[in-house]
């Protein structure tokens, strides 16, 4: 653990005196999970972003209450509503989530499709998207670690944005889970890109 911390900050690092067109920050989120039945779950989420560049906060998250359901093993539906808060505005954000899971042994893969909705509390202005996740990840034998690497793409007649975040997650018990990855964001058309240091806790009841 010690080791791969050391690695992502040397790499954020690396980033930050290669090229003055980067933005570097970190994040961090907490993720509760209550399942109700064996099928039926509540979660919350909560994620506060820092802006190093800039030297100020870049946004906060609440998601304080979404519902999702596993309809098999390799499909889930979850909905849930979101608000950001930025330095000047904020933002409305009911999202409807469709996951795909596919397990062979310690390898899975995983397949989000996100239908999105943004509504600016300062205007009337609201925009429709949709989001789309690829995930794979290896849990290694008799280890806590699991590595994984997600590709997620913005579209909305085009590419509006891309990400990509890869690191590990780290099992810290049967109910808990720390995730600590590198964030990379490109946007079409501007040459500035964004990395942030991610470290993200789960937690299920």
């Amino acid at each position: 653990m010690r080791r791969l911390c050391c690695i992502l900050l040397l790499v954020l690092s690396y980033v930050g005196v290669t090229s003055a067109q980067h933005k570097l920050g970190v994040q961090g989120a907490v993720v509760t999970k209550f399942r109700l039945t064996e099928k039926l779950f509540l979660n919350q989420y909560g994620e506060y972003c820092h802006d190093f560049t800039n030297k100020r906060m870049n946004y906060w998250i609440a998601k304080p209450l979404g519902i999702g359901y596993d309809f098999t093993k390799w499909l889930t539906v979850d909905f849930g509503y979101y608000y950001f808060q930025f330095e000047d505005s904020g933002m409305h954000r009911p999202e409807l989530s469709l996951i795909f899971t596919y397990r062979e042994n310690n390898l899975q893969f995983q397949y989000q499709k996100r239908l999105v909705m943004d509504k600016n509390t300062e205007s009337s202005y609201y925009d429709w998207y949709h989001r789309s996740h690829y995930t794979i990840s290896y849990n290694i034998p008799s280890s806590r670690f699991t590595p994984v690497a997600t590709f997620e793409f913005y579209l909305k007649n085009g590419l509006k944005q891309g990400r990509f975040h890869g690191g590990t997650h780290v099992r810290l018990s049967d109910r808990s889970m720390l995730s600590i990855q590198l964030f990379n964001i490109i946007v079409p058309g501007n040459p500035c890109q964004e990395f942030y240091l991610y470290a993200g806790y789960l937690f299920t009841l």
